[in-house]
């Protein structure tokens, strides 16, 4: 009798012990599937994971990097988003970055540098004698250039006769800053200006050294829908963006890679590749 107790005993605990076994099997089974459809979740609806091919946004982002775009945010100026272009057969995926939110006016040449119009103290957009709106150089803190030095709406270069008539800012003297037009040259050094002060056309000779020559025709002006954005490279001389495709459509932009994302993604593009 004892020893058929014993079994009795034994035999129980061999049942509690697989029990435990299945239930420790079935959380494991739950637990993975509930990881797995949670991850599917995120990169359906929330984070998807792109590895970049090219260079067009370096040194921001270098070749062979993995990102993460955010679908649910709202891009902002200066982001950097993930686009569909429907311009391209293959690799339709690009990297850029916004440069024009919908409704702005962007003004750019074919270079990729961005510029502004140029204002009084008042505010007011200023207008060369020729009656041509002026621009600035715009303020960028993203595009990156081989050169390295911008190459302006003004260039610095001496005057010569073939520029008679040419609007001109003066960089020296008395009327330094000063926008005026080349009315004559007297030899090759000295060049009568008009130039508009309170209101009045005032005429002065100065060195041709001493000016920069606009070229306003290198700057292209686009108004942009409610819905358009406008994307650049960071890699301004490589990079095939809203200069060669235009305007991207708001369905387009497809994800925000926020900056967090880019910041760390040498160190956790293992995480975003397999999410």
């Amino acid at each position: 009798m004892y020893e058929a107790k014993r079994d009795n005993l034994l035999g129980s605990r061999d049942g509690g012990d697989s029990g435990v076994l299945e239930l420790v099997i079935n959380v494991i089974i739950i637990t993975i599937t509930v990881i797995l459809m949670s991850v599917l979740c995120v990169k359906t609806f929330w984070f998807t994971p792109f590895n970049i091919s090219g260079t067009s946004m370096e040194p921001t982002i270098q070749n062979g990097d993995w990102v993460l775009a955010d679908k649910l945010a709202s891009p902002k100026l200066s982001d950097v988003v993930i686009v569909f272009n429907s311009h391209k057969s293959s690799d339709n995926e690009i990297i850029k970055r916004v440069v024009g939110m919908p409704k702005d006016t962007v003004y750019y040449d074919k270079n990729g540098y961005l510029y502004e119009v140029e204002t009084d103290s008042d505010g007011k957009a200023l207008t060369t004698m020729s009656g041509k709106t002026l621009y600035r150089l715009k303020k960028d803190d993203y595009g990156y250039f081989a050169a390295n030095k911008p190459e302006y709406y003004l260039s610095l270069t001496r005057v010569k006769v073939e520029d008679i008539g040419s609007d001109v800012i003066v960089r020296a003297g008395e009327y330094s800053g000063k926008i005026g037009r080349i009315k004559s040259i007297r030899g090759d050094t000295v060049a009568c200006v008009e130039m508009a002060i309170s209101g009045e056309v005032v005429s002065a000779e100065i060195e041709c050294k001493y000016f920069w020559v606009l070229k306003e025709d290198k700057i292209i002006i686009k108004n942009l829908a409610a819905d358009e954005y406008f994307v650049f490279g960071d890699n301004r001389d490589v990079s095939s963006d809203s200069r060669r495709y235009g305007a991207f459509k708001t369905d387009e932009i497809i994800g925000v890679v926020h900056k967090w994302i880019i910041d760390n993604r040498k160190s956790s593009g293992w995480v975003y590749k397999y999410l």
